[in-house]
């Protein structure tokens, strides 16, 4: 008995330091290599840095018209954060990111311990395993990850009946991003349907589905449209539920069949969308989604996630790339493994623990290898050799980027905007205002330009009057704002 705990205790430790080895290798090197960019790192990077100097953080990194960052997305996790900035530098909202999905898989375990302890080890190795947290940690910061991660937690609580922290968990999730508040009303009402016998349990959880519900629509309908300069919210991008949130609501009532359809087949009728929501309803099977037919209370916490995902105009987030799938993996985690855990026989409990897993193992792993959509291979494929390489030299770049001085404003070509965030100004490229300086490389892609437009531009202002070259290399160029007479225009 000794040797077999001993042996379970192995695999859970080891899990979690591969996970931890593995996900630094992924986000921490696409960071140092510049792979992190403008959108959304650069952003995050700067607004933590605004916070943490009680300055109100803005759209300008990406604007040309600057507006108050929560008129962009309601997200109070990035301020609460911001004083980490000072021990971790740039890298905190990263390091920050894989702390939580540890802790997340850590309370997943405590709360699946009680069904079985090799439910609970499997559970771990599930979802530290599942392809939605390697596209999140492959891709920059997002705060719903945070939300994603820490939701096991508001389970356990919520089971322990720990009021108190359960509380602290649902005010984290419900202000770390808008839509999580809609989640929430989901997540809350499934949990009311898994705690139904506990009266008082019961109770609260549908108490808060309603307060969900009301914080969500007082932030689309309140909040976001008194910040946004356009008074209206920015991410409504789901025309074929209708123009605004009350319409979408119309709609999936009145033409539910409709609604339904459209989560299946490509709506916008782009043939580029063709295969996309193919592609991710393949991975959920092979991640086992199918299991929750026995729990349909997990289902229902997937409804606003699998609208909110298919629904949307851009066929990128119907994808099984980067952020958006990162939601999917604390409820079937969770849901998956509390099924497993009403088995009774234990040498079949085991089999479907062991074929779970290795399903959801063998699909991430062809997704690390290839996706029906276009991304950047090198950002996720920590198995390759090439992600730990770059095409110019990165050593350089850093030295660099140390000439510019830390107050100075600075336009910067999007992988380095990430690196130069803290400060008070700081613009992707080519947004100038009044920067002092300008960074650039011809080595990277020439976004939110064309190439013959990037090359033209850069070479103008580099014989421009306007500008001193301070560094002209095949890796970076810099730019200092010339003075003329005594001041610097």
């Amino acid at each position: 008995m000794k040797k077999l705990i001993y042996f379970r205790s192995s695999i859970l430790i080891l899990t979690f330091l591969s996970a931890a080895v593995i996900y630094g290798s992924i986000s921490f090197v696409n960071h140092n290599l510049f792979r992190t960019s403008a959108l959304d790192l650069g952003v995050y990077n700067n607004a933590i840095y605004k916070y943490g100097h009680f300055k109100m953080a803005t759209s300008a990194v990406y604007e040309e018209e600057a507006r108050n960052l929560f008129s962009d997305h309601f997200d109070l996790l990035v301020p609460i954060l911001s004083p980490l900035q000072y021990v971790l530098g740039n890298y905190t909202l990263l390091i920050v990111q894989i702390l939580a999905l540890l802790l997340g898989a850590y309370g997943l375990y405590l709360y699946i311990k009680p069904k079985g302890e090799w439910a609970a080890v499997a559970s771990v190795v599930y979802f530290l395993s599942f392809y939605g947290v390697f596209g999140a940690v492959s891709y920059d910061y997002h705060s719903n990850v945070i939300a994603a991660a820490i939701l096991p937690w508001f389970f356990v609580f919520v089971r322990d009946k720990k009021l108190v922290p359960a509380l602290a968990i649902f005010s984290l999730i419900l202000v770390s991003k808008e839509n999580m508040a809609l989640w929430m009303v989901f997540i809350c009402a499934g949990m009311a349907i898994e705690f139904w016998k506990e009266s008082k349990v019961r109770n609260l959880l549908i108490l808060g589905s309603v307060f969900s519900a009301f914080y969500f629509i007082l932030v689309l309908s309140v909040i976001i449209p008194a910040i946004a300069p356009t008074k209206e919210y920015f991410h409504f991008d789901f025309s074929v539920l209708g123009a605004s949130p009350k319409e979408a609501l119309v709609y999936i009532i009145s033409h539910p069949f409709e609604t339904l359809k459209s989560l299946f087949e490509n709506h916008m009728g782009d043939p580029n969308g063709d295969g996309i929501k193919a592609e991710t309803y393949w991975a959920l099977c092979f991640a086992s989604l199918p299991v929750l037919i026995r729990k349909p209370q997990f289902i229902l916490m997937l409804i606003p996630i699998l609208f909110q995902k298919m629904l949307n105009d851009n066929a990128y987030k119907w994808s099984i790339d980067v952020h958006y799938n990162i939601e999917f993996a604390p409820i079937l985690a969770i849901g998956i493994f509390s099924v497993l855990g009403l088995v009774k026989r234990q040498a079949i409990r085991w089999s479907l623990l062991l074929i779970v897993c290795g399903l959801n193992i063998w699909s991430t792993s062809r997704i690390l290898k290839s996706t029906y959509v276009y991304r950047e291979d090198l950002k996720i494929q920590f198995q390759n050799e090439e992600h730990y390489r770059t095409h110019f030299d990165h050593e350089k770049v850093q030295e660099a980027l140390k000439l510019i001085p830390e107050e100075a404003s600075v336009s910067a070509h999007y992988p380095f905007v990430p690196h130069l965030a803290f400060r008070d100004e700081i613009y992707e490229f080519p947004i100038l205002h009044e920067a002092k300086y300008i960074v650039f490389s011809k080595l990277f892609y020439p976004y939110p330009l064309s190439k013959d437009h990037f090359d033209s531009y850069t070479e103008e202002l580099k014989i421009s009057k306007d500008w001193d070259v301070v560094l002209d290399e095949e890796e970076i160029t810099i730019l200092k704002r010339a003075f003329k007479g005594e001041e610097q225009l």
